[in-house]
């Protein structure tokens, strides 16, 4: 028995019509499935960025960090270098003055000059060429028979001296600077201990033992 046309058509505009519903749905799951797993990955990526980002940024904040206390410690080094040179210039200043600064002065040339046989220059402050004499009384002595020459030189520190023989093959230099250099631990240790004693806040500070 043939199907009447108006309902076969009916009935193949239903079957298409729910066809396309199915198909519409399917498309629609499979989209809103895209978004959720779109969603989730800009979600995850997100949170990484932020993660990376918060790293970041505390690893500059503790760079940062490290770096400022390292500023400050070598600002702290610094003052501690001036006050020491400032101390020590002083200090040195005081030295002349004193009664023992003559015989320590001339006692010390001679152990020096007492290392180099035979004739010798004696290079001094101009200040100290009112000892000039003496220099020479200490250094040529009737048992040495040796000769000597003073000369001023400006480049040598009052209190300090050079002293070279006469072929000029060696020299002793026993100025104030080489004397603070080879002390120059030494000094700073004992004022870190002076500091250290009268004032907490610079016990941050750490030097290396001194050579004697």
């Amino acid at each position: 028995m043939n199907m009447p046309k108006e309902t076969l058509e009916n009935s193949i505009r239903e079957n298409a019509a729910q066809a396309i519903t199915a198909i519409q749905e399917k498309e629609s799951l499979e989209i809103r499935r895209l978004d959720d797993a779109y969603a989730a990955e800009m979600d995850d990526f997100r949170k990484r960025i932020e993660v990376e980002t918060e790293n970041r940024l505390l690893q500059e904040i503790a760079r940062l960090e490290n770096r400022a206390a390292l500023d400050r410690k070598k600002m702290q080094l610094q003052k501690l270098e001036q006050l020491i040179n400032r101390k020590v210039d002083e200090v040195v200043r005081r030295l002349r003055d004193r009664p023992e600064y003559r015989p320590f002065f001339l006692k010390a040339l001679k152990s020096a000059a007492e290392m180099i046989s035979g004739n010798v220059e004696v290079r001094i402050n101009p200040e100290d060429l009112p000892f000039r004499q003496e220099i020479l009384s200490v250094l040529e002595t009737d048992d040495s028979q040796r000769r000597a020459v003073v000369k001023e030189d400006p480049g040598v520190s009052w209190g300090g001296f050079l002293i070279v023989d006469a072929e000029g093959n060696r020299m002793l230099n026993n100025t104030i600077e080489r004397i603070y250099f080879r002390k120059s631990l030494l000094i700073r240790q004992t004022i870190m201990k002076i500091l250290q004693e009268h004032a907490g806040n610079h016990k941050d500070f750490e030097l290396p033992e001194a050579n004697t």
